[in-house]
């Protein structure tokens, strides 16, 4: 799996003509994939040019603080880091994303004090507009947007500033969880619900709704192609981070370690049981975010269209005609017995699963008729094998 270089110096051999311009969106902060896909980000700026970092989460300003602290610790500067929208009231949510506090802030102290020490201090407080900015006064219309957390920022960059939504070309989503017959997260079988959909379900709707915008490439990350790096591949990421010369990885691993600590010393929280699963001298914990980042750094090298995906066999996307998540409010939708209802992943009848990559043993069950639901939904690319 390509995750199995992140980080480490010289990991990718691709040549871009020029950087692509890329709007970031991240709840960076609760879970430590957020830090390992930022590193990955940081360690490509050959590829991507990140025009402007944008945090949506439970509290965008801290999350924007974290961005900052480990930009600074990485020694980069000139990214422009800014404060996106606060996710829905918990009544709005699905799944582990609908509970109070369970999410948490371990890294928390550790961004606060390193965020007090840097010379770049500060955040943009209005992320939305700004980005929209940045499109609207580019010249290009060629954008692409990668997200891997809830969508409440893209929504409103939509409803708001219209004719900058319209100049992004493609969007790249973690989110999603369409197959079955795996486990997700430690002791939950899918089909299940997804923490980045739970987190708005109803935004992830309305980005999909072709009344509202139709982005010409829409790919989405779902949760069957995550996995953990260990080994060989994580001994040589360890030994980029401590090798005095990579600050970027050694930053990476250092708030791996805080989280890690924070973590498990908190039985509280939704993560507990995964920073006691996993060691972060050996190993990381399953990287779902990166692997959004991974997936935008090999369409680079690929045409920007979806029949060219997957051309060299290390891609398996799959196209989904239509796609629907769950919300607490869904009018005309089947009853869909022990299961919770929101945030959980729907797909049409109408889908082959013959042609299933071995990472899906199988599609889910959960199915949706288009015209039971308002949106008018377009088709996406799902990468269901990496």
């Amino acid at each position: 799996m390509l995750l199995l270089i992140l980080i480490a110096v010289s990991f990718y051999a691709l040549a871009a003509a020029t950087p692509q311009p890329i709007i970031y969106d991240t709840d960076h902060g609760p879970f430590i994939d957020d830090i390992f896909a930022l590193g990955l980000l940081l360690n490509s700026r050959d590829l991507i040019d990140m025009k402007v970092i944008l945090t949506t989460s439970e509290q965008p300003d801290l999350s924007a603080i974290c961005v900052s602290a480990q930009l600074f610790k990485s020694e980069v500067s000139g990214i422009p880091v800014a404060m996106g929208e606060t996710l829905p009231p918990y009544e709005d949510r699905g799944g582990v994303c609908a509970v109070p506090g369970l999410l948490g802030f371990g890294i928390e102290p550790e961004c606060r004090k390193v965020y007090e020490t840097t010379e770049e201090a500060g955040v943009i407080e209005d992320g939305v507009a700004y980005a929209a900015k940045l499109i609207e006064e580019s010249g290009r219309d060629d954008w692409w947007y990668i997200l891997v957390g809830g969508q409440t920022s893209l929504k409103r960059l939509i409803e708001e500033y219209p004719e900058a939504a319209s100049k992004i070309e493609t969007l790249i989503i973690m989110a999603g969880n369409w197959c079955s017959g795996f486990d997700p997260y430690p002791d939950v079988s899918a089909p299940t619900d997804e923490t980045n959909i739970g987190c708005d379900p109803q935004a992830a709707n309305y980005v999909l709704d072709g009344r509202n915008i139709v982005f010409p490439n829409v790919y989405y990350v779902p949760v069957v192609v995550a996995d953990v790096i260990e080994g060989e591949d994580y001994a040589r990421f360890v030994e980029a981070a401590t090798s005095g010369t990579q600050p970027i990885a050694n930053a990476t691993l250092e708030f791996y370690q805080i989280w890690s600590t924070a973590s498990r010393a908190n039985e509280d929280l939704l993560v507990h049981a995964e920073a006691m699963t996993y060691d972060p001298l050996t190993e990381s914990v399953p990287q779902f975010d990166a692997v959004a980042v991974m997936l935008a750094l090999e369409l680079l090298s690929m045409e920007k269209d979806s029949s060219s995906c997957g051309g060299d066999g290390r891609l398996s996307a799959f196209q989904f005609e239509a796609v629907h998540f769950l919300q607490n409010d869904d009018p005309g939708l089947a009853e869909f017995p022990d299961t919770p209802r929101s945030s959980f992943s729907l797909r049409t009848d109408a889908t082959n699963d013959a042609v299933l990559p071995e990472q899906c043993p199988g599609l889910t069950e959960f199915t949706f008729d288009p015209d039971d639901t308002p949106e008018a939904e377009y088709p996406i690319l799902a990468t269901l094998g990496f």
